[in-house]
């Protein structure tokens, strides 16, 4: 079984579509051999770019998670979606530094989750 990476994840996505590369590529307005890189594994796109392949491909909220996930993952941790709520909420950065020097378990995450996704 195939390893998901951003460009696979692209170019199926592309594929489910039935998009070509050039035509996916003028709708980003990028030039060919550029997502072509990209989905090769070659290249990273640029933040500005994500959203403009989020609209092209039609990308669930699910998907578009995925999405970022992979570019982090390409970006050594660095995740383009988080990175400005984490610079701009000090709350944030103190709730994470603290999970982190009391290294919380899956469990204690799931439980912070869970009372996010209800309301408090």
């Amino acid at each position: 079984m195939e390893t998901m990476t951003l460009g696979n994840f692209i170019r199926d996505r592309r594929e489910q579509l039935g998009k070509t590369l050039r035509g996916l590529a003028a709708e980003l307005d990028i030039a060919a051999p550029y997502l072509h890189d990209i989905e090769k594994g070659n290249r990273t796109p640029s933040e500005k770019l994500l959203p403009v392949f989020i609209r092209c491909l039609f990308l669930s909220p699910e998907d578009e998670t995925i999405l970022y996930d992979l570019v982090g993952g390409r970006r050594q941790g660095i995740y383009p979606d988080l990175t400005a709520y984490i610079q701009q909420s000090n709350l944030a950065r103190v709730a994470l530094r603290k999970a982190r020097d009391c290294n919380i378990s899956d469990t204690m995450w799931i439980k912070i989750i869970d009372s996010i996704d209800n309301g408090g």
